[in-house]
């Protein structure tokens, strides 16, 4: 549909130590995500209006130090979110490690 848009941002974000653990104590009251990674490498949640709400936002941190958000404008399914994911390769953040700018 026309009307459905995702904006995927990647940042760089929580490399510090003890940020990933912090996110994933954080996260524990959201819709986990499945990732192709394991938790100890990466944890996604979405965010949805209500229980029932069709239309979620995606977050994924990733303990390298990168974040991933999939913002929908209240316009995207979960599953759309879900597929469009699957065609990332969000694994090869997972494994670069984040040099000083």
């Amino acid at each position: 549909m026309a009307d459905k848009r995702v904006e995927i941002t990647v940042a760089r974000m929580g490399g510090e130590a003890g940020a990933y653990q912090s996110w994933v104590a954080n996260s524990n009251g959201y819709p986990q995500l499945a990732l192709s990674v394991g938790p100890d490498q990466a944890n996604g949640f979405f965010t949805c209006a209500d229980e029932r709400a069709a239309a979620c936002d995606v977050h994924i941190q990733f303990r390298s130090g990168f974040h991933v958000e999939g913002m929908g404008n209240g316009r995207v399914p979960k599953s759309d979110l879900v597929d469009l994911l699957g065609k990332l390769n969000l694994a090869a953040l997972a494994d670069v490690p984040i040099l000083p700018i």
